[in-house]
Order: C-alpha cells, then structure tokens, then sequence
C-alpha cells in the first residue's frame, strides 16, 4: 500500500463525529470525503449520494439508526488521489486537511482477535431457500444472512480497509461513517460495479455466480464447474438481462454478450458479462442508478415480488448493504457500487452480511457455505491476515 493511501485513510480515521466517506476504486482511484456542505459549489466537484438496499423498510432495526436511508450532499471537502501519489484537494473549511494529507502514514497496522462467531437468522435463510427452490414462489430471490463477531481488541475501520486494499485490489474498498460519536462504520470490499457513466458512454456488469477453491479442487477446475452449472447460469443470465432491458430507454445502443466469463477477485471466481451502453439524451448517473437498483443479483426477479420476499422472510433490516454508494459531478458523470462483503464495524463488535442467489435448483447447505464464503474477506481482513 502507497504511502498516499494509509495518508488518506489517517484522514478518514481522524475525520471524529464528522460524515466521512472512504472509497478506493477498482481502477486505483481513491477518495476522501469529510463534512457536509449546506450549498453545492461547482469547486467541489464531486456529490456523494447512497441509498439503502430497501428504502421502504420502517427502520425498527437499530443497527442502522445512525445512517439515512438515502443521502445525496456535497461535502465540505474532498481529497482524491490517481495514479500516483499526487493528492488533490478541493473545497474549504477545513484547512487543516492540506496538511494532514502531507504528514507521514498513519500506523494502520494490527489485527484483532475474534474470540467468538455468532450467526443468525439460519431459520429465515432456510425459510427463504424453500419458499424459492421447493414452492417456486419466484424465479429468484437472494436470500440474505447475519454473522456477528466479537474481538478481544477493539477493531480499527481503517486498519480493516487498508486490509481489504491490499487483499483485493480488483474490488473497490469502501468505508462509510455517517457522523455522530456513537455510530458504527459500515465496510467492505465490492466486486460490483452498479454503474459508470463518462461523457454519454455507459458501463455496467453482470455479476452472479460464485465459487472458490476447496479441498480436492484447484481454483480453475472450481471456475469450470462454475461456468458448466445449469443453476449459476441461469442465475446470471437474469441479472444481464434486466440490467439490458433496464438501459434500453436511457440508451441508443446497449451490448452485452450472449455468454459469460470468469471474473477471479482474490479467492473468489464469477461469472460476469461487462455491459456498454450510449446514452441516449440528457440524464445522470443518479438516474441510471435509480433504475438499476436493486438488480437481481441483490435482490431476485421479478424485482417487485422479491422484495415482497425478502421483507417477509428476513428478519433484520439489510440497511446499506446490498445498498448503492457513489458519486456524481457537475455533468452527471460518476461512478457508483452495489456494497457487498461488507459489514458493520463499532469497537469490538462486527456484524456481517452476505447473501445467495435462490432458484429453483438450490440447496440449502450449497447455499449457505457460499454465504460462510462470502463472509470470509471481512473476517481475514478484521483479523489481518487472509487464508
């Protein structure tokens, strides 16, 4: 990790009670966003908006207390860094950030000790997978589990990030503290990009279907297993092609291939289909965000239907995960993120989230080891090691 990054990461951990937001891209470009603005100002640049996975859900769920349920601001101050270790700094009020961005690293070295792995709602996940694969209530819904963890130490959210970096460069690592002294910081490491928009051109992906190396099994006889199963290519082809009938009104053209490769990102291996498109008239990525999310790859399909699934068999609120996070500039252009391997860091406790896509051809034990997978890069990271 460059020095640049563990600098950028020392302000996000200094940022106190204040708003901050952490974002390490996928293609190196990295993000600190500290306050919030009360007034846009194009010398800004840069809008952060998020939205939670449901935005209807009535919030009795207290985990997520200290987040809104959407947010779109303008922070006091943003600091980006790309390619090198040149950092630029815009905005004011908070000078003290020019500085803080030329002081040595930030020590974020240090893991902590889980010293006990709770999970939760395995009734509501079994639940879930029989009311889809055994009652063919729907074509697919993904069904969502909680792990708590508690540490010896207290857990750092920045030593956490600088982890998942390092383990998951291909992924972008984010780090979400809504404010106030009391509220826990949410995050994780994606590897789904909801969306990118730069001067008319569009880029998404499709994402679903997993798998990783196990016992007897090297990582490519495990990708070839992946992309010979009937059930995670089903799955994925109805993630592509609600994400192609969704751009189609916003676009003169989308191309999205007939059939998907293999995407390995650190110990995990997908199935993606990248998707481009060209806008078609005046709208931003706030827009196309909108429309994209929940995709069925988060959520199932038809969309409506899983979520009326997802609020009756999970008992928990998912909050921002599964959620969007991005940003947006001056001409609608930006960038924004389906927030997955991710969970909610506070002191010495953690709560984890993941979930897996449901068909028809599911089985409940399948489909909870791929959700104990899907946990594992937070807990290596929390930790400070991988496996």
């Amino acid at each position: 990790m460059s020095a640049a990054h563990q600098r950028l990461l020392g302000v996000f951990a200094d940022a106190g009670d204040q708003r901050a937001v952490y974002r390490r891209s996928s293609d190196g470009e990295e993000m600190v966003a500290i306050g919030v603005c009360d007034r846009a100002e194009p010398s800004r640049r840069r809008r952060i908006f998020w939205r939670a996975f449901d935005v209807e859900r009535d919030g009795t769920d207290r985990s997520w207390s200290g987040f809104e349920r959407t947010a779109s601001y303008t922070p006091q101050v943003v600091a980006i860094r790309r390619g090198d270790d040149a950092i630029d700094v815009f905005g004011d009020g908070m000078p003290a950030l020019d500085d803080a961005v030329d002081v040595p690293p930030a020590d974020l070295s240090g893991g902590a000790t889980i010293t006990e792995r709770t999970p939760h709602d395995e009734d509501a996940f079994v639940e879930g997978v029989r009311r889809v694969a055994d009652e063919g209530a729907l074509p697919k819904a993904v069904v969502a589990r909680r792990l708590e963890v508690v540490t010896a130490q207290p857990m750092a959210p920045a030593a956490i990030v600088r982890r998942l970096i390092d383990a998951y460069p291909n992924c972008t690592v984010f780090a979400i503290a809504p404010g106030g002294v009391e509220a826990p910081v949410f995050v994780g490491a994606t590897p789904e990009r909801l969306v990118e928009i730069d001067d008319g051109t569009v880029a998404t992906m499709a994402l679903a279907g997993t798998t990783r190396q196990v016992e007897h099994q090297s990582i490519k006889e495990a990708e070839q297993a992946l992309l010979a199963s009937a059930k995670d290519r089903r799955e994925h082809r109805f993630v592509r092609d609600m994400i192609v009938d969704v751009l189609q009104p916003f676009c003169r053209s989308v191309d999205a291939a007939d059939e998907p490769a293999i995407l390995r990102l650190g110990e995990m291996s997908h199935l993606h289909t990248p998707i481009r498109a060209t806008l078609d008239g005046d709208c931003s990525i706030v827009d196309v965000a909108d429309a994209l999310h929940p995709t069925p790859a988060v959520c199932g399909t038809p969309r409506d239907r899983a979520l009326s699934l997802i609020r009756d068999v999970e008992p928990f609120d998912r909050g921002l995960y599964a959620g969007v996070l991005g940003f947006v500039d001056d001409d609608g252009d930006g960038q924004a993120d389906v927030l997955l391997r991710a969970g909610l860091i506070e002191g010495r406790q953690a709560l984890l989230y993941a979930g897996a896509g449901i068909t028809a051809d599911s089985d409940v034990d399948v489909e909870w080891r791929e959700t104990d997978q899907k946990f594992r890069p937070l807990l290596d990271a929390i930790e400070g090691g991988s496996r």
